[in-house]
């Protein structure tokens, strides 16, 4: 059996319309957000100082000329350009207006100034 992704099945209601579709697509957005605000508090992992220590030392090393030549040179793949699609398309139907882009931002950039230790 296949359930669609609740995104898709949001869409698929609005396409058709009728009373009982809108009042589907307000429930599902209400039981999508109380999900999304589980997870975010289910999901308290902590790695470990070492795993941190790998991760900085590999995202702070110095790249040599040739390397990133290297990667410049690269060919995107299909699948990397499907991959990288498919999110713009979802982000465009998360956050279908500007003004929602933008406040979206600001949130994430709040969040990520908030995990800073100074």
């Amino acid at each position: 059996m296949v359930l669609p992704a609740l995104d898709d099945l949001i869409l698929t209601k609005k396409f058709g319309a009728r009373p009982k579709d809108l009042e589907d697509v307000r429930f599902s957005k209400s039981s999508a957000r109380r999900r999304r605000r589980n997870a975010v508090k289910a999901d308290r992992y902590r790695p470990s100082p070492e795993l941190i220590a790998k991760v900085r030392a590999l995202s702070e090393r110095q790249l040599s000329a040739e390397e990133v030549e290297a990667a410049l040179r690269t060919p995107v793949s299909d699948w990397e350009r499907e991959e990288i699609l498919s999110l713009v398309a979802w982000f465009r139907r998360r956050y279908p207006t500007p003004l929602d882009r933008l406040a979206y931002v600001r949130r994430a950039y709040r969040r990520w100034q908030a995990t800073f230790d100074y």
